[in-house]
């Protein structure tokens, strides 16, 4: 037991030791989810799916990190939205990520009802022996149920900034080992197998950040083709993130109707 305490708390350090060159293992990587929570909502034309990444420069040895999601109707056989994969590049240092999607099938009258976000993170790590390694492809994620009531109030990322994520993933790589075999990569991560306590109230989403992710999911959803809105929206221009650093931005629409992948999410799901 102290060895598994002494265990976590350096895990705890590395959070704060760790950096794009020369991250300090163990180290944990934590994905959050900052919008929506387990609350009620009215429908909106453009509906935000807010990730936060913490550590993400710890990722480097098990990236890049991918992230699904699907929203389903509870009792539905497939689901009404799919995100498919949101690639995070394993080469971005910043210290808070923040992944700012949204989808545009949650608007009108008739979206009213309960729904079930299912989200998944995917992460490649070390298989075999250390003088042999293979690879494989983990994953960590959840699902909870939100619900959209045309009374109710407008997604607002800025309405309860104290309050913390609700759920999370935890990801710990313990050492990494060298691959000789793959072009793509010179090393893997030991992903540590045992359930680790995420630290989620560490994502300190301020009115400033707050409102630069809402103007974020603005314009892409502006620019998305066709676009999901057209009033409101900022004269073309790249976009800065809100982590600090310019990527492209993902306009997070998906429509999911091929029951091929239907079939492949009910197999993870089950």
């Amino acid at each position: 037991m102290a060895r598994f305490t002494t265990f976590l708390l350096a895990v705890s350090c590395a959070l704060s030791a760790a950096a794009a060159a020369d991250v300090t293992l163990p180290a944990m990587v934590e994905v959050d989810i900052i919008f929506p929570r387990n609350e009620t909502y009215a429908p909106t034309p453009v509906f935000p799916l807010v990730f936060a990444i913490q550590n993400l420069a710890a990722a480097s040895s098990i990236g890049p990190l991918d992230i699904s999601w699907a929203i389903w109707k509870p009792g539905s056989d497939q689901p009404i939205q799919f995100g498919g994969n949101q690639t995070v590049d394993k080469t971005n240092s910043t210290d808070l990520h923040y992944i700012n999607l949204w989808t545009a099938g949650l608007g009108g009258a008739e979206s009213a009802g309960t729904y079930q976000l299912w989200w998944r993170v995917y992460y490649y790590a070390c298989l075999g022996k250390k003088d042999n390694p293979g690879g494989i492809s983990g994953s960590r994620g959840d699902n909870f149920t939100f619900t959209l009531d045309p009374g109710a109030q407008q997604p607002n990322l800025s309405a309860d900034l104290d309050a913390c994520p609700a759920q999370n993933a935890t990801i710990v790589i313990t050492e990494t080992w060298p691959v000789n075999a793959s072009p793509d990569r010179d090393v893997c991560g030991v992903v540590l197998n045992a359930h680790i306590d995420a630290n989620p109230c560490a994502v300190n989403l301020d009115s400033a950040a707050a409102s630069s992710i809402a103007a974020e999911v603005t314009a892409s959803a502006c620019a998305a083709s066709p676009p999901a809105l057209t009033s409101g929206c900022p004269p073309p221009s790249e976009t800065k993130d809100s982590s600090g650093s310019r990527v492209p931005v993902w306009s997070g629409l998906g429509m999911f109707t091929g029951p091929l992948l239907a079939g492949l999410l009910l197999l993870v799901l089950q």
